[in-house]
């Protein structure tokens, strides 16, 4: 090693600082050296022009082999093993494990870093130093801060290694480091003093050749250990990039999916996937108080529960029905009586002759009306409520509750729920899951008070033939014309039968309302199909806004985007948020990230490669840990209804990888 004429000056504020001026010295033995010089002197700077991190300077340097700096600030990876700092620099584990027992180090090999004392880190860098095969090694107060024992401890390794190679150990502390000294040197600006303490030969330097940077494979395997050396962080990361990829892929799917349910929705309110079943004639007269037209018996052809379950069974769009009969075709019964409308006969034969003269306990009529649900509850007169069955395996969107697990339990729309929310005091209408639903099939004709005898015979009937059921969900759908309540598949019907003992094979109805999945691809086939497969002689579905029972002041909805864009810009602004929140976490160690970049410069890693190798890990384990999330969801209704698409799944994952990757190239060249 050797220095000619060398110039360094400091520019200040208001002069220039001359460090050295025309100072030449040389080394050419193996030992220690101890630098002395005042505070502030420039050991330091000395020290950094040597090991080529200063390169402002005039004159000439030349070092003729491999060395090391130790700096006073302790330079080791925190977050990693002792083991793990020193396998950086060296595969031979039985020399590591030599100088750790050495250093007295062997018990704290498997400690992390950031847990040992200031002097034990010490020790650690030294060693790692060694490992590294210097032929001249730079100590900067290596015994500063330390205590006498750890002090010793450290100059002694440095004397037994500096006899195969050239140790200089700049400090303050003469007493302590000069009996481990062969050679002591003053420095000043313009010359070197030295005081050989020993006369005998040493060896010359030896000329081994500098460093070059590490092999791949030992980079990828540090930046595996770097990268698991950090669980907490690594964790948090990885949750984040799994949140950012959900957030990403639910909001591409998502956005689909909120624009079906919104148009599925708007389908439901206008009734556009309802079928009713319809006279072909035309009407006899109008009501215009209601706005409806009127038909009577002689008009209508009877429907089954098996007509309904054939429908379903030729097209799966059909999800449920509705069998009952119409207010006003009963409200006409004398005109049927008084012969001037022709009575159903298969009909009357069935319920009033085999019924009711037979004592049977069936419907009486007129004060039976099987044509739809009254109720106990104060509600607006504008609606109706209409009962649907629901085919098997059929489900509708809840807002709140479960769907239906047994006979008694119903599903509510969402309007109907507000109206009973109203009768029972509630704040919310999810305060109404659990409540009881009480629906009549018979409702009370008033009476005169001399009446009241009859009247309560005939409350007391309605009750016992009522039906009683719980509520336990209520649906987002809801049609602006009717109040919906859906059941089981014939779960309503056969608690009627019960009540009204009459077999299924026996009881017949003049209308056949079908809901069609709003989903379905052509609601108009479905319509076509149904005709076809009944074949009925006076009736024929149309669509519930064509029916006769529509009321002609109703205003249908207008499908608007604005909620989905809300979603969409929603979902993007969550995106950038997390993506914002990544790069802030990574800046949060910038300063970190900075004295680790150094550290492995001087080390011989390439500190761009080993980010981006665990850059690549973290995304690399996202896939798993979202497909083990993904398949948890898929458990759920909500999962279910986003399904699985592997191929959106890896397109997200990989345009993942690419913004992170750039983010991560960003951040590292601010880093260096």
């Amino acid at each position: 090693m050797k220095i000619t004429g060398l110039h360094k000056n400091y520019q200040n504020q208001n002069d220039t600082a001359c460090v050295f001026q025309d100072l030449s010295f040389e080394i050419t033995q193996c030992g220690l050296y101890l630098l002395l010089q005042e505070s502030g002197g420039g050991k330091t700077t000395l020290f950094r022009i040597l090991s080529g991190e200063d390169k402002d300077y005039q004159g000439e340097v030349s070092i003729d082999g491999n060395l090391v700096m130790i700096d006073q600030e302790v330079r080791l990876m925190e977050s990693m093993s002792v083991w793990q700092n020193l396998t950086m620099v060296s595969e031979d584990h039985s020399k590591i494990t030599s100088l750790l027992e050495m250093m007295q180090m062997q018990e704290h090999r498997n400690k992390k870093v950031k847990h040992l004392s200031l002097g034990q880190k010490k020790r650690v860098q030294i060693i790692r130093g060694f490992l590294m095969q210097p032929s001249i090694y730079l100590c900067d107060e290596p015994t500063a801060s330390l205590d006498e024992e750890n002090a010793h401890i450290i100059m002694e390794f440095l004397k037994k290694r500096s006899e195969q190679a050239c140790v200089i150990v700049a400090t303050h502390d003469e007493v302590l480091c000069k009996p481990y000294a062969d050679c002591v040197m003053k420095l000043y600006k313009d010359h070197m003093d030295t005081e050989a303490l020993h006369q005998e030969k040493r060896n010359e330097i030896p000329k081994i050749n500098k460093q070059t940077k590490q092999k791949r494979k030992q980079q990828i395997l540090f930046a595996c250990q770097r990268q698991l050396s950090r669980k907490k962080e690594t964790f948090f990361t990885l949750m984040l990039l799994c949140f950012l990829f959900f957030t990403a892929y639910i909001g591409i799917v998502g956005t689909n999916i909120f624009q079906k349910t919104a148009q599925y929705e708007y389908i439901w309110k206008n009734g556009e996937n309802h079928l009713r079943s319809q006279p072909k004639e035309e009407p006899i007269e109008t009501d215009d108080n209601l706005q409806t037209l009127q038909y009577y018996f002689g008009q209508y052809d009877l429907y089954t529960y098996e007509d309904a379950k054939k429908l379903n069974e030729a097209d799966p769009a059909i999800i449920g029905y509705y069998l009952g009969w119409d207010a006003d075709v009963y409200s006409n019964m004398d005109s049927i009586e008084n012969g001037l409308v022709e009575l159903n006969e298969s009909f009357y034969e069935q319920f009033f002759h085999r019924y009711d003269q037979n004592g049977l306990g069936g419907p009486e009529f007129p004060a039976f009306d099987f044509f739809g649900i009254y109720s106990k509850y104060d509600l607006s007169d504008d609606k109706r409520i209409f009962l649907y069955e629901m085919f098997d395996q059929k489900k509708l969107p809840l807002l709140y509750g479960n769907y239906m697990s047994d006979i008694k339990d119903v599903i509510i729309s969402a309007n109907l729920a507000e109206m009973l929310c109203k009768f029972y005091n509630c704040d919310t209408i999810d305060q109404l899951i659990g409540r009881d639903l009480t629906l009549y099939t018979q409702y009370i004709y008033e009476t005169d008070e001399e009446d009241e005898d009859i009247e309560l015979y005939m409350k007391e009937d309605v009750e016992k033939k009522a039906f009683h059921s719980k509520i336990v969900g209520i649906t987002a759908y809801q049609n602006l014309s009717q109040y919906q309540v859906f059941t089981q598949d014939q779960a309503y019907t056969s608690t009627m039968r019960k009540n009204y003992q009459y077999q299924c094979e026996d009881m017949q109805y003049h209308h056949l309302d079908l809901i069609i999945d709003p989903a379905a691809a052509d609601f108009d086939i479905t319509r076509t199909n149904a005709n076809k497969l009944l074949n009925k002689e006076k009736n024929e579905f149309v669509f519930f806004q064509d029916s006769i029972t529509w009321n002609e002041g109703f205003e249908p909805t207008i499908f608007h985007q604005q909620s989905v864009r809300l979603y969409q810009s929603i979902a993007l602004a969550l995106c950038a948020f997390l993506i914002g929140f990544y790069m802030v976490e990574k800046l949060f160690f910038r300063k970190r990230e900075k004295k680790e970049a150094l550290i492995m410069k001087s080390l011989g890693y390439c500190y761009a490669f080993v980010e981006q190798i665990q850059a690549w890990m973290l995304l690399g384990a996202v896939l798993p840990s979202v497909l083990l999330l993904y398949g948890i969801l898929l458990m759920s209704d909500f999962g279910k209804q986003i399904g699985f698409q592997p191929l959106l799944i890896l397109a997200v994952w990989g345009i993942m990888i690419i913004i992170c990757s750039l983010l991560n190239a960003l951040r590292v060249r601010k880093t260096r």
